[in-house]
């Protein structure tokens, strides 16, 4: 008879309430905080992306890279600095130069906590007129 009235004055009991919600739903704050962060750095990391590229492929337009190899190597160490798994592939032609690189965004998070959910990858590409 004492465990019944032990659970039901527990049942009745109001004081601290909000200490029970507060650790129900912090976990949910942190993982929202958390994935606000991942996101945002992913789409960091695609802004840099869109610059390297479209730098190099300017770079390459106005004469200072001398061959396609020191355009596609310039990138692939800018990207470098994101993801070893980065790759760029450049066309170059007699009036257009075009560069894609792709990121996967598992190496671009920060915690690494939704690899799983967000297992897909970055592009860029940049098209530049040659004016040399």
């Amino acid at each position: 008879m004492a465990m019944k009235h032990v659970l039901k004055r527990f049942s009745k009991e109001s004081d601290g309430s909000a200490t029970v919600e507060t650790v129900i739903w912090l976990p949910f704050l942190i993982l929202f905080f958390v994935m606000t962060a991942e996101i945002s750095n992913i789409f960091f990391a695609k802004t840099q992306m869109d610059q390297i590229v479209s730098d190099a492929n300017r770079l390459f337009s106005v004469g200072v890279f001398t061959d396609q190899s020191e355009l596609d190597d310039f990138v692939l160490a800018q990207l470098g600095t994101f993801s070893a798994n980065a790759t760029y592939q450049s066309t170059v032609g007699s009036q257009m130069v075009n560069g894609y690189a792709v990121l996967p965004v598992a190496d671009v998070m920060l915690t690494g906590f939704f690899s799983s959910w967000l297992n897909f990858s970055i592009s860029s590409s940049s098209t530049q007129y040659v004016e040399y």
